[in-house]
């Protein structure tokens, strides 16, 4: 009965991973984007730092 709780308790978050999953891909692009056209240290840090901060 405690797993039954457990899984379900999982199954209702999937939506919030999901989302948090597609977020975290969206600022890895920004963060892909900002190394391939600008090749400024600077930008690619902060764009890490918002990865971290995330």
């Amino acid at each position: 009965m405690r797993d039954d709780a457990a899984a379900l308790l999982a199954y209702q978050q999937l939506p919030a991973y999901k989302q948090a999953l597609a977020h975290a891909l969206e600022l890895l692009a920004q963060c892909y984007d900002a190394l391939r056209d600008s090749k400024s240290k600077e930008a690619v840090l902060r764009e890490l730092r918002k990865l971290k901060k995330g």
